[in-house]
């Protein structure tokens, strides 16, 4: 036998392992749906199934060389396919003669295309189905006078028995149900030749994928057959049977229309948790509607909500004619675990918002969110089909943002890493920008304070120290007193003013606790803490007092002789400097012989007074800003760059995916 196969159809090597049951239940049952569309690889499994000459005989036969080496080399039991095996198997002219069955269900099915087959009292007459676990007949029960659906084992003679455990655990699942809408079971058969098959309610209609694919349903449609299957799933659970397989192919439609669920062969039955069958780990169940506990091979966690999860999956599927999550294998089970489907109304706008809100809830990634009972699901679907309001909320913005972010975890770490990085940037480059206002402000005061005093000491020693005191006298009253000359402090006085009164905006003042003028005896609040911090009148400073040493005020530093403060004037910014004036040996003898002086014993050193500049700082800010504006301009310009790459990586990334995964189903994957 060596048939050429269609390009794209499984190796001959798959087939042969098909046609004995050799393979995992998802590619069983993934290629008993190509072989129903395939007539060329049906013959070719056909042939190795019933063929007495097919490659079969020798692959049998390389089982005993194969085992028998490893006897010999390993020195255990190995398994041996009996020589009388081999030998029926080689001389057998008739299929029906060979004394084993690879696969039962599939020889039947190729008998009945000569007639009618019996198996015990029941007669085969069609094929309804084949499946992974073996294949479905309508047959005529000629001891009560009815049809009845039989599905026949699929492993035959070769099931182990777990094999015939899980097939026969569907009977007793289902036998704990009496619903209208739970396919009966009659019996179970286990013939002499070990060929187990399922007696079972038989349904005159189609299934509810073949509707799906052929006609589709209104919208209320879909709302009414949902609930109704609903019924039927939460009648069952409150059994405490699970099914896990929930999907069209295992709805039947019956003539009126009703469904009507099937197939509980991966059931779970939560009263015999020790014998589930399902070791943990392993993927039980159809991949594109199972819910993404069970796609994750967690059986632990597989509950009603898992069901309840499938059935949103069937809903959203009849509502728009395609599945949340398309592709194959491994692709397909990270899809349902990670990814959220794109809305319905994304795919045909005319769906209710209702029906997409109901869908949404069923297929949540978290059973928490989901319905908690199948029951509740139906509620709602019926308050929908009586124009009543559901209780399902469609998600808000913080949900779908949140849900977005779990779907996309490095595109959101990104997203959100950029602006962040660069409005902390932007901070923290406006707060060094202020402290630079502040440093380049206080240290330009500090000079033109400096100046002040240069000038005054200059103007004390060079003038005032150079004048005959017997023609012109150094007063404070040197307004009125012809042929005089103001002191030196009377001179920062007037000078302090003539400055204010400029267009720079700063204010000079010089001022003490000693009344020299009536018009600087007046102190702000600032020029009183001055007075305070600095010691004015209570005691002697040098430049190398310490700031510890003076009482300041705790918004304020003190750097020997100076104090300062930043503060808002009118909403504007200043910078408030005071500066200890000290008195000096040159002004002694002319304070000290002032007939009108308060104060007649000055010593060096002593603080006689205070320097007050107050500078405004709107112009040093608007410089800054200017400059602030540009580098702003550029981290937005970065910034928005990153996240238009981030965003476009991440839609070309998600757009490949989609390609990759996301062609039309042929069959079950």
């Amino acid at each position: 036998m060596n048939r050429e196969l269609n390009k794209g159809c499984p190796n001959q090597k798959e087939l042969r392992a098909f046609a004995v049951g050799d393979l995992d239940d998802e590619r069983l049952e993934q290629l008993a749906v190509h072989l129903n569309d395939c007539a060329m690889c049906g013959i070719v499994v056909d042939e190795f199934s019933m063929h007495p000459h097919s490659g079969l005989v020798a692959d049998l036969r390389t089982i005993n060389i194969q085992s028998a080496d490893l006897v010999k080399r390993l020195d255990s039991p190995g398994f041996q396919v009996p020589e009388t095996l081999l030998q029926a198997v080689f001389d057998a002219t008739d299929p029906a003669s060979i004394p084993v069955s690879f696969d039962p269900g599939r020889r039947l099915a190729n008998m009945l295309a000569n007639g009618p087959v019996r198996l015990g009292r029941f007669e085969l007459q069609s094929v309804l189905g084949a499946g992974a676990f073996g294949y479905v007949f309508k047959a005529h029960d000629t001891q009560l006078g009815r049809f009845v659906a039989i599905k026949v084992q699929r492993a035959g003679t070769f099931a182990t028995d777990e094999d015939v455990e899980r097939f026969l655990r569907e009977a007793q699942s289902i036998a704990q149900i009496n619903h209208p809408g739970i396919v009966a079971v009659y019996d179970t058969v286990r013939s002499d030749e070990d060929v187990c098959y399922l007696v079972t309610e038989y349904v005159n209609g189609e299934s509810l994928e073949t509707r799906i694919r052929n006609q589709g349903f209104t919208y209320m449609e879909c709302a009414s057959l949902i609930a109704a299957i609903g019924d039927a799933l939460h009648f069952a659970h409150e059994k405490g049977i699970v099914h896990r397989d929930v999907k069209p192919s295992n709805v039947m439609l019956d003539r009126d229309g009703k469904p009507h669920v099937m197939d509980f062969g991966l059931a779970k039955r939560d009263w015999d948790r020790e014998n589930t069958m399902t070791s943990e780990g392993r993927v039980m169940g159809t991949p594109a509607y199972m819910s993404p506990e069970q796609a994750s091979g967690d059986s632990r966690h597989a509950n009603a909500r898992g069901d309840i999860y499938s059935l949103g999956v069937m809903l959203y599927e009849m509502l728009t004619g395609e599945r949340p999550f398309q592709g194959k294998g491994r692709m397909l089970l990270l899809q349902v675990m990670h990814d959220e489907p794109r809305s319905p109304r994304q795919l045909k706008a005319d769906i209710p918002i209702d029906l997409e809100t109901i869908c949404f809830k069923a297929i949540s990634k978290s059973q928490g969110r989901r319905y908690q009972s199948a029951a509740e699901m139906s509620e709602d679907l019926r308050r929908f089909l009586c124009g009543q309001p559901i209780k399902a909320r469609p998600m808000g913005i913080a949900e779908k943002l949140g849900r977005w972010c779990r779907t996309y975890p490095l595109a959101a770490s990104l997203l959100v890493a950029v602006p962040v990085v660069s409005i902390g940037g932007f901070t923290y480059l406006s707060s060094l920008s202020t402290h630079f206002v502040q440093s380049t402000a206080l240290e330009s005061t500090r000079m033109e304070a400096n100046m002040l005093e240069d000038i005054s000491e200059y103007y004390s020693e060079r003038v005032v120290g150079q004048l005959d005191p017997v023609q012109i006298q150094a007063t404070q009253n040197n307004a009125s007193i012809p042929h005089s000359v103001p002191l030196p402090f009377t001179f920062m006085i007037d000078a302090g003013k003539r400055i204010s009164e400029g267009e720079s905006g700063m204010r000079v003042k010089i001022y003490s606790d000693y009344p020299w003028r009536k018009d600087v005896a007046n102190q702000d609040g600032f020029e009183l803490r001055a007075i305070q911090a600095l010691g004015l009148g209570c005691r002697t400073l040098n430049d190398t007092d310490s700031a510890s040493d003076a009482r300041i005020s705790t918004k304020a530093d003190v750097d020997g002789r100076s104090y300062h403060e930043f503060e808002v004037e009118n909403g504007e910014p200043m910078l408030r400097y005071a500066r200890a004036q000290i008195m000096k040996q040159s002004c002694i003898d002319c304070h000290n012989s002032e007939v009108t002086s308060p104060k007649r014993d000055w010593i060096v050193g002593e603080v006689a007074g205070v320097l007050s500049i107050t500078r405004p700082l709107k112009r040093d800010n608007e410089t800054t800003r200017s400059g602030l504006r540009s580098a702003f301009n550029i981290i937005a310009s970065v910034a928005t760059a990153l996240t238009g790459l981030t965003l476009f990586a991440f839609w070309t990334a998600r757009k490949r995916s989609v390609g990759n995964t996301g062609a039309p189903f042929n069959g079950h994957d």
